[in-house]
């Protein structure tokens, strides 16, 4: 399942600010129902179906096969009346043009490992999960590694939760991305 969120800015007001951030996500629930019934596999709570998700900036445009764009860029500003539609109409183009792809990508277990959808996700702990849950014990292994060259300097962290794995202790929370993602890659490869 595909979504695109659209979220207000709680600063916008009647004649000033109109302001609105925006998301995408890839969600599949099946993956949910693998998570309920594979508890000690799951690096988090398990009851939900996200697979993939970012703000929808990161997947704003794509030229000659690079992808560009950052968290603004998905943005839409609708403070100036004069301008509304031409906003709207650049919006709807982006999401033709490049979030529609994106999806595509984010979809697809081969494409995302390789990809600024994986690179980007808010979640990639979700995303391992999603690739054991297809089968692709391949995948994780490729995206974990993808992941931890990404983050140099973090070789004791990522110790720290291949250790807890190999313990048969439960994912380290407290925010440490760094230790999940190798708890989880270590538990579902």
């Amino acid at each position: 399942m595909h979504r695109i969120s659209l979220q207000p800015s709680s600063y916008n007001r009647t004649g000033g600010l109109l302001w609105i951030s925006t998301y995408v996500g890839v969600h599949d629930p099946a993956l949910q129902r693998w998570r309920l019934a594979h508890p000690q596999l799951v690096g988090g709570a398990a009851d939900y179906d996200l697979v993939c998700a970012h703000p929808l900036g990161y997947a704003s445009g794509r030229a000659n096969g690079y992808v560009y764009g950052d968290v603004p860029d998905g943005d839409i500003d609708l403070a100036e009346l004069a301008e509304r539609v031409a906003r709207l109409q650049r919006f709807v183009t982006m999401v033709r043009e490049s979030v529609l792809p994106w999806f595509a990508e984010a979809s697809d277990p081969d494409s995302i490992v390789g990809s600024r959808t994986g690179d980007c996700t808010s979640n990639p702990v979700a995303l391992l999960e999603w690739l054991a849950f297809h089968g692709r014990r391949d995948l994780v292994h490729r995206y974990a590694e993808r992941y931890r060259a990404r983050h140099p300097g973090t070789e004791q962290r990522w110790a720290d939760g291949v250790a807890a794995a190999h313990a048969g202790h439960p994912c380290p929370h407290g925010g440490d991305t760094i230790a999940q993602v190798a708890w989880s890659a270590a538990t579902l490869s």
